[in-house]
């Protein structure tokens, strides 16, 4: 696809200070949680310590799960077709194998992409892009005119949008 001749990629950069803010709450809510849980508070803060506590566990473990572990997710179109991976895998689709790119919002925000002969998707999750770059993603992916290829740039649940609007 001529249109990116010149490749354009998108990838979360999580800084230092970040990782170290994950650390510390981590840290933080499993002191939280393990003093709820000894008792060691009142009875009347023991469930606010208890529940912030394992939030902060939950929130900071998915951070590290998605930014840092494997890697951020990057999501590569360039003249061959698109290309998204981190570390520990890569998926690549053709242009030709693409059969649709749907954005969808429901418990977290990510795009999905369908290709020919493969009934899984692949997704990107924008986790950690920031607002210009996401709305620089969903330009890019507009932009993107196949014949056939559904572009749905909208949550939509209901699936009324096809591929003619």
């Amino acid at each position: 696809m001529e249109q990116f001749a010149t490749p354009k990629t998108f990838q979360a950069n999580p800084s230092n200070l970040k990782k170290k803010i994950a650390l510390v709450a981590f840290i933080a809510g499993a002191i939280s949680f393990a003093l709820a849980m000894a008792k060691v508070i009142e009875p009347g803060n023991g469930m606010f310590f208890f529940i912030g506590g394992l939030l902060a566990m939950v929130f900071s473990f998915r951070f590290w799960l998605m930014q840092v572990r494997k890697g951020p997710l990057e999501l590569a179109f360039d003249s061959n077709g698109i290309t998204i991976g981190n570390k520990a895998s890569v998926e690549i689709i053709a242009w030709g194998d693409l059969v649709s790119i749907k954005y969808i919002a429901s418990s977290c925000h990510y795009w999905e992409f369908r290709q020919k002969g493969t009934d899984r998707p692949v997704c990107y999750f924008v986790d950690g892009l920031s607002s210009a770059h996401q709305n620089e993603l969903m330009q890019t992916i507009t932009s993107i005119k196949l014949l056939g290829v559904l572009i749905q740039p909208v949550y939509e649940p209901l699936g009324m949008l096809s591929a003619d609007d």
